[in-house]
């Protein structure tokens, strides 16, 4: 499940961790719709949110983490020669 959330993560544009306590491989097809939304339903098909919780009775919920963050305080460029 970690792997999926990985994937999820990419398709999404945001992170996504596994919080599913599930173990294992696991093999299944999931079919949604892209449309940027995590919830939106239109007339072609559900959302990534929607298909997770129909589909595969998951829960995608947001929530607020620490994250590790690189900050420059300061940078100098210095002169090269070609």
């Amino acid at each position: 499940m970690s792997q999926f959330a990985s994937v999820l993560s990419s398709h999404l544009k945001a992170p996504v961790t596994d919080a599913t306590g599930l173990r294992g491989n696991y093999d299944f097809t999931l079919r949604w719709i892209m449309d940027g939304s995590i919830s939106s339903m239109d007339a072609r098909g559900p959302s990534v949110g929607q298909a997770l919780q129909e589909q595969l009775g998951l829960k995608l919920q947001p929530k607020k983490s620490m994250a590790d963050i690189f900050m420059v305080d300061h940078i100098e460029k210095t002169p090269t020669e070609n």
